[in-house]
């Protein structure tokens, strides 16, 4: 502990130093200031537990001292020494929270009470501080979570919307709005100032939220999504048309602090506490409505809007699909770029419509992955989701995100191809992968040698067990697939025979003719003929 001694007499300052027992009383530093502007000064830079002060003392009386020290501090204990015995002074010591008043010359004794009853008193209001700080918290960690059970699904918490109305007098006729503060990867970026402990960061940026809320006179509260870390809630039910001003300002007030910058979103008034889910979900939206290439607007209010999005995989699935079959990155990039042209031609230019291109390209993934694992998905497989970090929020996207985004994905399906191949050997099971990639490959003209090549085993051995597994050869199987692709395009007038040659892989019109009444028994023309006395008739 410290203790200040203030007298402008020498003497008085070495006469109380010699006559208290500082060891009984843990004080390991004594300070000493011979007027009180002085004394002001090392208060305000050492921070002691424990002031003695003498009253009459030029520039700032003891008195004055003690006064500005209640205003400063009113945790320092501080004990008068005086040689003047009137009572006036006295009530004025005990009405500005003095410990106690010593007269001149210094009795020992009443010196050394004097400061161990200061000691008392210190250790008593820092201990009960420390249990009000401690109850306090209990009691704010008790209704974060109330909130955040009704933010998380306000169905099932009827008794906890009862309970909120209750404690914060919130009824059926007021407003509430809700904010949500996106943080993004802050946690990073503060990482060597706040090191691992989140809880500090996460403390200092609600504690803003709850000082501005309290400057601005709004009722509420603030607390981290336990659901999605990356994000504040700020729940506010009083003062409403000061809530934009106030979310500028607490943004304002991060951003000089952090140097980081934040958004927003903001939800239109909900009447009743079991609305809140409903208001979070707006102010999220409202957030997501935030245009990519758009740097300076921060704070974004609610407005519902038609968000149409059109698939950009669809189209190319298949070729995607199969290009991860055969581990082919050359079509898996040329396939990205196709979504992404389809994305761009959409003119899509939010974080909404990022964030469902995103999510498009995940289901795909792991429709494939549940498809190819045989439903067990978690089982067999181990693949990377790169994008994760801008659909939970801890990536701002900006419209430089798309490249990552782009790169993310073609990562992640390298990834699934080698997870694949590895799969399927390691089940003896690569003759259904050879099987699936000839499914969107007959029309390629692989040989057998260069599918041979791809598992490391002989061209023999595949054919063998090949006709084994499937039941038929794989020149044959090539020959089915082109003929049933044959079949289906046909049905199509628009197309020239010279045209579906070509895309199922024939070179030559009259070799497909030749090859197509081989299997089926009439000639291509043949057969579309008779398709369209078929669609006449029906």
């Amino acid at each position: 502990m410290k203790v200040l001694i203030v007298d402008d007499e020498e003497h008085v300052r070495i006469a109380v130093k010699m006559l208290i027992k500082w060891d009984a009383f843990d004080i390991d530093e004594i300070l000493e200031a011979n007027n009180g502007l002085i004394a002001e000064e090392i208060i305000k830079e050492k921070h002691p537990q424990i002031v003695l002060t003498d009253i009459n003392m030029p520039h700032r009386t003891g008195l004055d001292l003690l006064s500005w020290i209640q205003e400063f501090d009113g945790d320092i204990q501080v004990v008068i020494i005086s040689i003047y015995s009137q009572f006036d002074y006295i009530q004025q010591v005990i009405r500005n929270g003095g410990v106690d008043y010593i007269l001149k010359p210094i009795n020992p004794k009443q010196l050394n009470e004097a400061i161990e009853k200061a000691v008392a008193n210190y250790k008593r209001r820092r201990n009960e501080k420390k249990i009000f700080q401690e109850n306090t918290k209990y009691k704010r960690t008790f209704w974060v979570k109330k909130f955040s059970n009704i933010i998380s699904n306000s169905d099932k918490y009827f008794l906890t919307i009862q309970e909120i109305q209750e404690k914060f007098k919130i009824n059926d006729k007021t407003s509430i709005r809700v904010g949500v503060l996106r943080i993004y990867d802050l946690r990073g970026s503060m990482k060597e100032v706040y090191g691992n402990d989140y809880d500090l960061l996460e403390f200092s940026i609600v504690n803003v939220c709850d000082e501005l809320m309290e400057e601005y006179g709004i009722r509420g509260i603030s607390f981290v999504n336990q659901s999605n870390p990356n994000e504040i809630i700020i729940v506010m039910w009083s003062a409403l048309n000061k809530v934009n001003d106030l979310m500028v300002d607490i943004i304002t007030n991060l951003e000089n602090i952090f140097a980081f910058h934040f958004h927003i979103g903001l939800s239109n008034s909900c009447s009743s506490v079991s609305e809140l889910y409903s208001a979070y979900k707006q102010s999220v939206e409202a957030i997501k409505q935030r245009k990519i290439h758009e740097m300076n607007q921060k704070l974004f209010n609610y407005i519902k809007t038609e968000n149409r999005y059109h698939f950009c995989f669809g189209h190319i699935s298949e070729k995607l699909m199969a290009s991860v079959i055969a581990g082919d990155i050359d079509i898996m990039k040329s396939s990205i770029s196709q979504a992404l042209d389809k994305f761009n031609k959409e003119e899509y230019d939010n974080e909404f419509m990022v964030v469902k291109f995103i999510e498009e390209f995940k289901m795909l993934k792991q429709k494939w992955m549940l498809d190819w694992g045989h439903g067990n998905l978690n089982e067999n497989f181990e693949v990377n989701d790169l994008n994760d970090e801008f659909l939970n929020g801890s990536k701002r996207i900006t419209g430089y995100s798309i490249r990552k985004i782009e790169m993310n994905i073609l990562i992640e399906l390298q990834e699934l191809s080698g997870v694949i191949k590895k799969i399927q050997v390691e089940k003896n099971d690569y003759i259904l992968l050879i099987k699936n990639y000839l499914d969107y490959n007959y029309h390629t003209g692989i040989s057998l040698q260069e599918l041979a090549d791809q598992y490391n085993i002989s061209k023999e051995h595949l054919s063998r067990t090949f006709k084994e597994r499937i039941g038929t050869s794989i020149s044959d199987y090539i020959l089915r697939k082109k003929i049933e692709k044959a079949k289906i395009l046909i049905g199509n007038e628009d197309l020239k025979l010279k045209d579906i040659a070509e895309i199922i892989g024939y070179n030559d019109e009259r070799y497909m003719s030749k090859v197509f009444k081989k299997y089926c028994g009439v000639t291509p023309k043949q057969y579309r003929k008779k398709l369209c006395e078929t669609k006449m008739m029906i």
